[in-house]
């Protein structure tokens, strides 16, 4: 299993002074962040993670879990972090998964007489 995970914090202006915002608790507006996953970019052919797929869960939140990566190796996962509040706001990151293959081999032994 692997997970995917961002950061997200928003502020909201608590008051204004000369016309300049004042931000006096960081992460004010944090339950607006919203959080959509997506295999390949979003922006060309990607596809939206929505939970068909019951290895992938929460899909609509900062951290992606992937039950079984069997399979999956060089996927690129993307996120879209969007607010309630700022149609204005579409930030886009992406994370490739990379499967690291071990393999057991039987040691070598050179006996001398």
């Amino acid at each position: 299993s692997v997970s995917f995970s961002v950061t997200a914090i928003a502020d909201e202006a608590t008051s204004y002074t000369s016309g300049l915002p004042n931000y006096t608790i960081p992460g004010n507006s944090n339950s607006g962040i919203n959080y959509q996953w997506y295999i390949e970019n979003p922006n060309t052919n990607g596809i939206l993670i929505n939970g068909v797929r019951l290895i992938y869960s929460n899909y609509n939140s900062a951290t992606l879990n992937i039950s079984d990566v069997t399979g999956l190796g060089e996927t690129e996962y993307y996120v879209i972090i969007t607010h309630d509040d700022n149609v204005c706001v579409r930030e886009v990151y992406s994370a490739t998964l990379f499967e690291i293959l071990c393999h057991a081999k039987a040691p070598t032994i050179n006996l001398r007489n």
